[in-house]
């Protein structure tokens, strides 16, 4: 009991600092959603899980495939009980374990839920080892998703804010971005080389690190963005000794996406 009292004012903690304004009430409702997701896994009622995600999933992602990936998982077991515990609130993000025990089993099962608060309340965005990886979803429109990197790369480029990830981290004199696809013509406030994750070790410059965009979601008036700062082969002085993980959430204003907050770094 102690030590889930602990874990929870740790996690009180971390959302205060990342958004202290939205703290008891957004926790609160986070805490319970993760709790009623547990009982729906326990119960085995896919529809009700389904209807927990975001709009942008359940419009991409059919509910036939997304309830043949859940009976899948359970592969065909006799649940026995299942616990959740929230992790942490980032930004207009929340994380929380949940761990599932099945008749049989040696040991238990975990699930990762992963949500995002919207003006809805609390939506699921993802529910790791339960759904197939190769579900797609807010990944279409490819002028918001080059629009939301190109803030991300912005925000991230900005005069002191690379000391954020870490001190004695200096923009580099070439600002080089590792892409998926065509160069799309990004912009620096330092020239801008772009190559792709096939390229970058044949292309890369004698640069300190450079950014690899992970995964972008755009999500109608909100949009998640995964950007990693890797160390490159050179190992010049000035960068990262391993690849830092950051976490952006922006909002749609027109036809621009404004950073409105930051979430978890890895």
């Amino acid at each position: 009991m102690l030590g889930r009292l602990l874990s929870a004012l740790l996690v009180l903690a971390a959302a205060a600092e990342a958004f202290p304004e939205l703290i008891p009430k957004r926790y609160f409702q986070l805490n319970q959603r993760c709790q009623e997701v547990a009982r729906l896994l326990a119960r085995g009622d896919s529809r009700l899980l389904y209807d927990r995600f975001v709009p942008q999933f359940r419009a991409d992602v059919p509910y036939a495939r997304f309830d043949s990936s859940v009976r899948a998982w359970y592969r065909g077991g006799r649940l026995k009980r299942v616990r959740a515990q929230l992790i942490d609130v980032r930004g207009l993000g929340g994380h929380a374990s949940t761990w599932v025990f099945f008749d049989g089993e040696p040991t238990y099962r975990y699930v990762y839920q992963n949500w995002l608060y919207t003006d809805a309340g609390w939506q699921l965005l993802w529910l790791s080892n339960v759904l197939d990886r190769s579900m797609q979803f807010g990944d279409r429109d490819s002028a918001a998703l080059l629009a939301v990197a190109q803030a991300a790369l912005d925000h991230i480029t900005a005069p002191g804010r690379i000391v954020e990830l870490g001190p004695g981290l200096l923009l580099p004199d070439t600002v080089v971005v590792s892409w998926p696809g065509p160069a799309p013509g990004f912009r620096a406030s330092r020239p801008v080389r772009t190559v792709t994750p096939a390229t970058e070790n044949a292309l890369m410059p004698r640069v300190p690190y450079y950014f690899r965009f992970g995964q972008i979601r755009v999500l109608g008036d909100i949009a998640t963005c995964a950007l990693d700062v890797r160390p490159t082969k050179w190992r010049v002085p000035g960068g990262p000794r391993n690849t830092r993980s950051l976490q952006f959430y922006f909002d749609r204003r027109g036809s621009s996406w404004l950073l409105n907050s930051s979430g978890k770094r890895w």
